[in-house]
């Protein structure tokens, strides 16, 4: 009896520090999707540990090891995650452009804007994520700006900016993503992003229109195992960007008293 309650320590315990390094490890990176697997070892490491009375050799050996473990496994996902991001301009149908050349306003602060957070899941959620998101305004803007206006061009400061008959001033106001498994039953990853933008129009002093938008959420995967998954990360947010700036410049371009306004200019 006794060498059976050892032998059956001794299936429990790797089943606990499995299942518990597993979650531990989808805290810290999305990579492989592990949350249900861990939840699926624990449980039954569960079962057989407390079956026996005969725990405390098992006890002292899980207290032993399990930060050691640990301590490793947050000692090599803990980094910060950088994600990568790239324009994604949709295709801008309008019957014709406003006939002037803006001025597209964006200073240094909004271009070396970059974002530090962490998923609002528990998935990933022990590491920090950095988006160049400032970056990625400036290069989403120019080109789908340019596709409503006859021509952007960028200003860095307010009295550059003045200079235009017209200019935009795009900023970004909320930023949220999460890493989804629930979906997938805990067995896979996919990542949702949204983004809520703000563009100002102005001519001179004058603040002639202004709309602020939040994208719907934007999703990418699943996968069950991806050692690339910052790229995903970083099209699900390009994506949001994307779908949030071009919503806004159809909604200028069809905006009658703008153009009225912007005719008035010339």
């Amino acid at each position: 009896m006794h060498f059976q309650g050892i032998k059956q320590n001794r299936t429990s315990i790797p089943l606990l520090l499995f299942g518990i390094i597993a979650i531990l490890f989808s805290s810290l990176n999305p990579t492989i999707a592990l949350v249900g697997i861990g939840i699926v070892l624990v449980f039954a490491g569960g079962m057989v540990y407390f079956r026996r009375a005969t725990e405390g050799r098992a006890r002292e050996t899980i207290l032993t090891v399990f930060p050691l473990v640990t301590g490793i496994v947050t000692l090599l996902c803990s980094c910060t995650i950088k994600v990568p991001m790239t324009p994604n301009v949709v295709q801008i149908e309008i019957k014709e452009k406003l006939p002037v050349e803006a001025g597209l306003l964006i200073t240094e602060e909004t271009r070396n804007y970059i974002f530090n957070g962490k998923p609002e899941s528990f998935t990933g959620s022990a590491r920090p994520h950095e988006f160049p998101l400032g970056q990625a305004l400036e290069n989403t803007s120019v080109p789908t700006f340019s596709q409503i206006f006859q021509k952007v061009t960028l200003a860095r400061t307010a009295n550059e900016a003045r200079n235009f008959k017209i200019f935009l001033e795009p900023k970004i106001e909320e930023f949220h993503f999460r890493y989804d498994t629930i979906s997938y039953a805990l067995f896979a990853v996919a990542v949702i992003s949204k983004i809520k933008v703000r563009v100002t129009l102005a001519s001179g002093e004058t603040k002639v229109w202004e709309r602020s938008l939040e994208s719907p959420e934007q999703r990418k995967g699943p996968w069950v195992a991806n050692f690339g998954f910052e790229r995903e990360v970083g099209e699900s947010a390009s994506d949001a960007l994307g779908v949030a700036l071009r919503q806004i410049a159809l909604e200028i371009a069809n905006d009658a008293l703008l153009r009225d306004f912007v005719q008035k200019q010339m």
